[in-house]
């Protein structure tokens, strides 16, 4: 029984009390015995022990002590695990367990009371369900990160076209002469010539739809498509200095035929040396991420890493290794890119606009570019060494 229909009860006894003792004050006042000995009789009849009004109380009063009886018992059974706890470390078999460690203490558990279960799946929840939690980003295969052009210094130009004059030749009249003799004539002899700026970029056409339903769109957009613009600017860049390096030699070098068994590292060591040689201080080796990795794991026959005093933390002789993908494998560059500019007449650039028919299609075009221009001239051909470590193994190798 709840608290409420223990309340109700108690409330129509105090009712029906209320009612029998005002009408004996009623007949008492005014000295009516006859009804009086009839309100007794009522009340004794309704509220006396006997009565069908008290027995049907005391009835509803057993039901509640059972129950609370009931319910006793149950929280005495039903002890949580903390109580449990407490309890068994209270006990004298608690206190062997640290002595010979062989008490044991048994929880209960009830089963008494059942409740049946059913599943409980997404489809009975009638459609509603928290929000999905989505990842920052956007999961994507790597690129190669563009950086060649960060190895050459940048120059603005005004126009589509960068002119520059290189010496083309001279004759080297200089040496000592006596009193009265006249000096000897040098002679210096320049050429003009140029290199073309060219467009290099790239477009995507999205929809408004996926512009404003997606909001990490503009930025993917805003990241992705300049790495591919200025990833081909990378590529132009490796193509124009191999083109115009100089082909790996060590003929007429001490070293020629020479070096016991010559490994990769010799190799770079031989072509460093020969920039230098031609009076050119080079700052960027370029090789494939193959060929780095095998040049670290590299070593004799007795196992021991083959790591030459020359090389340091990427640094061979001074000028740093740099691994990448935009190298053939077994290939390598040695380059002298703070000669060679890279002459800017657009910076990178990003326009969003509409072309042919995006307005009535809703379309959106986003295009990003660049105007530059690689200036390679062939004064600076012998401050980029080019080759491939097989021959150049075998140009070394002590015969």
């Amino acid at each position: 029984m709840t608290q409420e229909q223990i309340n109700d009860l108690f409330s129509q006894i105090g009712k029906k009390n209320a009612d029998h003792v005002n009408e004996l004050f009623s007949a008492a006042r005014k000295e009516d015995s006859e009804k009086l000995t009839v309100m007794e009789a009522k009340l004794l009849n309704d509220l006396g022990p006997d009565s069908e009004h008290m027995k049907a109380i005391q009835s509803q009063l057993d039901k509640i002590q059972t129950d609370l009886k009931v319910s006793a018992n149950k929280e005495q059974r039903m002890k949580t695990f903390r109580e449990h706890l407490s309890e068994m470390t209270k006990t004298e078999g608690f206190q062997q367990l640290r002595k010979n460690r062989g008490y044991t203490h048994e929880i209960p558990i009830d089963f008494t009371e059942r409740k049946t279960v059913g599943p409980i799946l997404n489809s009975g929840l009638g459609g509603v369900l928290p929000a999905p939690t989505w990842l920052p980003g956007v999961v994507r295969t790597p690129d190669q990160p563009p950086f060649i052009s960060e190895l050459c210094p940048v120059v603005p130009t005004e126009s589509d076209t960068v002119y520059y004059v290189y010496r083309s030749g001279r004759t080297d009249g200089a040496a000592a002469q006596t009193e009265g003799q006249a000096l000897g004539q040098s002679d210096l002899t320049y050429t003009q010539t140029s290199a073309t700026v060219a467009d290099y970029g790239s477009f995507i056409k999205i929809s408004d739809n996926a512009l404003s339903d997606n909001s990490f769109i503009s930025g993917q957009i805003s990241s992705e498509l300049p790495w591919l613009v200025m990833n081909e600017v990378d590529s132009a860049i490796l193509t124009a200095a191999i083109a115009g390096a100089t082909a790996f030699s060590v003929t007429g070098k001490t070293y020629d035929s020479s070096v016991p068994s010559a490994n990769n590292y010799d190799v770079l060591r031989a072509a460093v040396n020969q920039a230098r040689a031609a009076h050119y201080q080079p700052d960027a080796i370029l090789v494939h991420y193959d060929d780095f990795a095998s040049m670290e794991m590299s070593k004799s026959v007795d196992g021991i890493y083959t790591l030459p005093p020359f090389y340091q933390n990427m640094v061979i002789s001074g000028v740093r290794v740099i691994p990448n993908a935009t190298v053939t494998t077994g290939d390598f560059l040695v380059g002298t890119f703070a000669r060679t500019p890279l002459a800017m007449r657009q910076n990178l650039t990003i326009e969003f606009g509409y072309d042919d028919d995006d307005f009535s299609k809703r379309m959106v075009t986003v295009r990003a570019y660049i105007r530059a221009a690689y200036v390679m001239s062939t004064q600076y051909s012998g401050g980029f060494i080019k080759g491939d470590f097989t021959d150049g193994i075998g140009a070394l190798l002590k015969s």
